[in-house]
């Protein structure tokens, strides 16, 4: 029997067209704790998409810019709520880069939970639950 992810697992959608960067970033994102769901064709990362709820994507420099707009479309339509990340050719393989960008849009996607929950504290702070 295959292992269920963690409710609480973040997986990351990590789109590239090169095998051996796609691996090392997969390798980077297991490291610090997130659940890679790699996949190195547009049309594969919709196909991820339907199937394994990410919470952020990261969509390599590598595809041309009109194929980056394309799969950040695609896995808009199908999870709206995943953030993306369009990575520049800056910095290529510095793992602190990639985790501090995917780490920055997930911070994104929580802001709306973090606004709800100050609200609720104030509310019951001032006595009116």
């Amino acid at each position: 029997m295959e292992d269920q992810p963690n409710p609480s697992t973040v997986v990351i959608l990590n789109v590239c067209p090169h095998p051996a960067l796609r691996e090392a970033r997969a390798q980077i994102l297991r490291l610090a704790g997130y659940v890679p769901a790699s996949a190195g064709t547009g049309e594969e990362a919709a196909s991820l998409a339907t199937t394994v709820v990410c919470s952020g994507a990261i969509i390599c420099y590598l595809f041309e810019p009109d194929e980056r707009r394309l799969i950040q479309s695609q896995i808009e339509k199908i999870l709206p709520a995943t953030k993306i990340v369009q990575l520049s050719s800056g910095p290529k393989n510095d793992p602190l880069f990639l985790l501090s960008s995917v780490r920055d849009a997930l911070w994104l996607l929580a802001q709306p939970v973090r606004e709800h929950l100050h609200e609720l504290r104030v509310r019951h702070a001032l006595g009116k639950n």
